[in-house]
């Protein structure tokens, strides 16, 4: 008695699927298809290009494990606050138009370019590579508990201290010595100072209507 067709399709999938884990319990484990996964990753980044993508991300690198492999996504740019802009500007055009979030389709395609299981993949994006410097921004993109799952973490802003002595601040301020000066502008007191200052400043600017628009095309 002949199988059937759908049979037949059943016993092709298992014996895909079966052939598949062998593969991966093998000595070496995926790392065995590195050729095969260092070409599907210049498939990725002319998917990257392809999608208009490409001028916002590109691939870094591809790292190759027994069990798992890793893709990392970096800028062209090494401003911190451009790669932030230009990411959430990205990410707001791409999920306005599609039912799924910009970091599921950077894993999605990934696994299907590189054939694998999703709980053997992952996207890192990073705002440098250079070890020199310490990342600012970065998104981690993997399977788990059925579902794609991101970390993050995003550059936060720094409170920068700015000293002043006597002797810079004019001939006035040069009598006073630097304990007198610091008892006079004290952190508390230049914030006093400040801050009724900077609210008149910008509640006349409110007041006057918006902000002009930058220069036209033309103009610049």
């Amino acid at each position: 008695m002949k199988p059937t067709a759908a049979a037949q399709t059943i016993l092709t999938i298992s014996v895909c699927l079966f052939s598949f884990t062998v593969a991966v319990a093998q000595p070496g484990g995926l790392i065995q298809d590195t050729d095969f996964f260092n070409q599907q990753k210049e498939t990725y980044q002319r998917w990257l290009g392809y999608s208009g993508m490409g001028k916002v991300l590109h691939v870094e690198e591809l790292k190759v494990e027994e069990e798992g492999l890793s893709l990392y996504l970096g800028f062209p740019y090494s401003d911190i606050d451009s790669i932030v802009r230009t990411w959430e500007s990205l990410k707001r055009e791409f999920e306005v138009d599609n039912p799924i979030t910009l970091e599921q389709q950077l894993f999605y395609k990934m696994v299907n370019l590189m054939e694998v299981r999703q709980s053997l993949a992952d996207v890192q994006i990073y705002d440098t590579y250079d070890l020199r410097r310490e990342p600012l921004f970065f998104r981690g993109i993997y399977f788990e508990e059925g579902k794609v799952k991101v970390e993050e973490s995003n550059p936060k802003s720094k409170i920068r201290e700015i000293k002043f002595s006597p002797n810079k601040l004019g001939e006035k301020m040069k009598a006073q010595s630097v304990e007198e000066f610091n008892k006079r502008y004290s952190k508390e007191a230049v914030y006093g100072l400040i801050y009724p200052y900077a609210k008149q400043y910008f509640e006349q600017k409110k007041r006057c209507g918006p902000l002009p628009r930058g220069p036209a095309a033309g103009e610049r």
